[in-house]
């Protein structure tokens, strides 16, 4: 107990033969899972953010309220910008 814990990341993706821009006929769906160490293991210490107008993770009417690989290219020129200005 509080040794770690057992990260498990649940994926759907169309697996169907062909390539092109329909829904696909055929689904897999799997659970990726890794033992990982303690999130928290004490002596927490803030970190400094910046919120910034003008930019989204995904775009509205898009995939942003489900976890897809699409959604997490658009915010790291954003990140690094936001790096570079000391956050």
């Amino acid at each position: 107990v509080g040794k770690g814990a057992l990260y498990l990341r649940p994926l759907l993706f169309g697996s169907a033969k062909g390539l092109g821009v329909k829904p696909s006929e055929e689904a897999t769906f799997c659970i990726y899972s890794s033992p990982v160490g303690n999130y928290f293991k004490g002596n927490l210490k803030c970190i400094p953010l910046q919120a910034v107008k003008g930019y989204a993770r995904a775009a509205r009417g898009g995939s942003g309220n489900i976890k897809a690989g699409g959604n997490y290219a658009p915010p790291f020129a954003l990140q690094r910008t936001v790096r570079d200005r000391g956050y």
